[in-house]
């Protein structure tokens, strides 16, 4: 669903970042070469926000792909605050949510809160990596 990314590339010049959706590691090398500069790789579980035609990846086949690939990696797709902790651990940059801000409901205060404790997630995920 996503413009191709050389004409994304041709559209926003050299100094932008370009990120584009990806499944696999041949997809990350082939996007690559398009221009882009980041990856959104996943689905990664399975997701009710959006129906996704390719099966989940898993936190195996994440770690897999992060260490193999030249560009930082977005994980996405079915990533709450069960999970995002070790979704950082496997070797993602960083992670897409949907849901998981409004889990414990739609006040400006909560989804803030919500925010702050993926954001402190993926810290303390990073930091579980060299473990």
């Amino acid at each position: 669903e996503d413009l191709p990314v050389a004409e994304a590339r041709a559209l926003l010049g050299p100094g932008r970042l370009l990120g584009a959706t990806v499944r696999s590691l041949e997809d990350i090398h082939r996007v690559q070469a398009a221009g882009a500069d980041h990856v959104g790789l996943g689905p990664l579980f399975a997701t009710r926000t959006k129906a996704v035609d390719a099966p989940p990846l898993g936190l195996a086949g994440l770690a897999r792909v992060c260490a193999a690939s030249p560009l930082p990696v977005v994980a996405i797709g079915g990533i709450s605050a069960d999970n995002i902790r070790e979704v950082a651990r496997a070797g993602a940059t960083c992670a897409a949510v949907a849901s998981a801000p409004f889990a414990h409901g739609e006040t400006p205060a909560r989804v803030a809160a919500a925010v702050r404790a993926l954001a402190a997630d993926v810290d303390n995920g990073r930091a579980l990596r060299s473990l």
